[in-house]
């Protein structure tokens, strides 16, 4: 198993490293995904079994959180206009909605030319 994995003793830090990686609040990131009904232990496994398989592709470790974000922020969008429908606009919220945008334009080319991160990593 890779080592990038050994600190992750639950799926409750796995979240913890997903939020902190994205730069946003971790009990709003595991509220809003709650809030869809998501099982962090499932999404956990699946993270690991495609990070063996783009880790044999030769992507690095920072590049394989980026594309687990990616793939879970659009998630995390929905649940939290889930939550401002049921609480209404609140400014912890609205900033978080932010933070993720802005996460999404700055990491973008990690889902749209990955082959560029290979290229960069070979030399």
């Amino acid at each position: 198993m890779l080592k990038f994995f050994k600190n992750f003793r639950s799926s409750d830090k796995f979240m913890d490293r997903l939020s902190l990686e994205m730069g946003v609040d971790r009990r709003l990131f595991k509220t809003a995904l709650t809030e869809l009904g998501i099982n962090f232990s499932d999404l956990e496994k699946e993270f690991e079994q495609r990070a063996v398989h783009e880790r044999e592709s030769g992507f690095s470790d920072d590049v394989i959180m980026q594309r687990a974000c990616m793939g879970i922020i659009s998630y995390a969008r929905l649940g939290a206009s889930q939550l401002i429908v049921k609480f209404g606009e609140q400014p912890e919220i609205e900033s978080f909605m932010f933070a993720m945008i802005d996460y999404q334009e700055a990491h973008i080319d990690v889902v749209d030319d990955p082959e560029a991160y290979r290229r960069e990593r070979m030399y």
